[in-house]
C-alpha cells in the first residue's frame, strides 16, 4: 500500500514537473503590456509599426516572458582617477 501511494506521488511530481511551466508561462503571457513599455518600444524599434498585429503581439509576450524569467542584477562602477583624463594631449578632459 505504501508503494502504491509512492509511486502516485512520485507520477504527481513528474506531472506537474512537465505541466507547470507551460502554465506559468500562458498566466504571464496573459497579462496586459504596462503601457509605459509600449512607449519604450516605440521609441526603441522603428519597424514596429511595419509588424503584423500578430507579430507585434508575439513579440509583447516574447518580452514579458524573457523579463519574468531572467533576474537583472546592477553592478556599481566606482569611478576611477583616470575618469576625467583626457587620452589625447589636444582635446581637454572632459568634465562630465
Amino acid at each position: 500500500m505504501t508503494e502504491l501511494i509512492i509511486l502516485l506521488l512520485i507520477v504527481a511530481v513528474v506531472v506537474v514537473g512537465f505541466w507547470y511551466p507551460g502554465w506559468r508561462d500562458q498566466r504571464i503571457a496573459a497579462r496586459p503590456f504596462p503601457a509605459n513599455w509600449q512607449t519604450l518600444l516605440n521609441r526603441a524599434i522603428p519597424y514596429l509599426d511595419k509588424l503584423s498585429a500578430q507579430e507585434r503581439e508575439q513579440l509583447k509576450s516574447n518580452i514579458q516572458l524573457f523579463l519574468a524569467k531572467n533576474a537583472f542584477m546592477g553592478v556599481v562602477a566606482w569611478p576611477s582617477p583616470t575618469r576625467f583624463a583626457s587620452p589625447l594631449p589636444h582635446r581637454p578632459a572632459c568634465c562630465c
